[in-house]
């Protein structure tokens, strides 16, 4: 048997997670890139160019069981039960201010971000157990721990990883178990284009303050926002030590938002962080 790792990656169709598959295929490991829409596999080996032979696309989807199960265990056969890390990166997200976003749209966001990557990971973890070596890295984000108006559904589900992940990595560290979450700050990728938006209509007290949140959000990723490889670098640098921290902030702006956690009150955060989405007061 190959003494290459192997990594399972969720939603590598674009953005961060393509980008960390073909990090992780130019470091030398074999990775399995699970997608939604498996056409979309073409781009992802089109860019990893001379090492797209290390890279298998895999139909994924999070919000089918079947679909968790069937892929979960064709790449258990396909590396004979090897499964060095999983990756768990797919999300989605909703914009919309909560008391006029649709509950289907609120639902959607928590079923494919927390529920799905649940289930995603439940199926790898009797091989990594059997083992008793694995790891689990969850891709958060810097929303776990700073709020944002129109983004609640987003937030709620980032901030349930980390916890749920804070309570797996006690359960499966006698195991021989690694948990770790990867908490991304601002990246420019397609999350926010495909995200659904409800703005209220023009009835709503929320419409103007949607438009306000959106431009400043627009403004800051490409103020600051960096390229997806930049993040995927990191990531792969993280899964290539023997041990890593708990907790990753990744990017300037996630250690910035970090710091203040039990430091700054949260009154006076909630201020600044409505001054900076362009939501604050009048």
């Amino acid at each position: 048997m190959s003494a290459e790792k192997n990594v399972l990656i969720s939603g590598t169709s674009s953005g961060l997670g393509r980008a960390a598959a073909v990090a992780f295929a130019r470091k030398g490991w074999r990775v399995y890139a699970g997608m939604r829409d498996t056409t979309q596999g073409t781009g992802l080996l089109d860019e990893a160019g001379p090492v797209a032979d290390r890279i298998t696309v895999v139909q994924l989807d999070l919000l089918s069981q079947d679909s968790i199960h069937k892929a979960v265990e064709f790449v258990l056969g396909d590396c004979g039960d090897r499964l060095d890390l999983l990756l768990n990166n797919a999300g989605s997200a909703a914009s919309g201010f909560f008391e006029v976003q649709p509950d289907a749209d609120f639902r959607s966001v928590m079923e494919t971000n927390f529920f799905g990557t649940c289930a995603l990971t439940r199926e790898v973890l009797p091989a990594m157990r059997e083992r008793r070596s694995g790891r689990v890295m969850t891709v958060t984000s810097v929303a776990a721990y700073a709020a944002s108006p129109a983004l609640s559904a987003y937030v709620a589900s980032k901030r349930a990883l980390q916890g749920w992940m804070e309570s797996l990595a006690v359960e499966t560290r006698l195991f021989g178990i690694s948990v770790a979450v990867v908490e991304p700050g601002t990246y420019r990728t397609a999350i926010w284009e495909n995200a659904k938006r409800t703005e209220g209509g023009p009835d709503s007290p929320y419409e103007r303050l949607h438009e306000r949140f959106e431009d400043s959000a627009r403004r800051l990723v490409e103020v600051s926002g960096r390229e997806p490889e930049v993040g995927a670098k990191a990531i792969v640098a993280l899964a290539d030590r023997k041990r890593i921290p708990f907790r990753n902030p990744v990017g300037l702006d996630a250690r910035w938002f970090f710091r203040p956690l039990g430091v700054v009150p949260f009154r006076l955060r909630a201020r600044m962080i409505g001054r900076f989405s362009g939501v604050g007061a009048e």
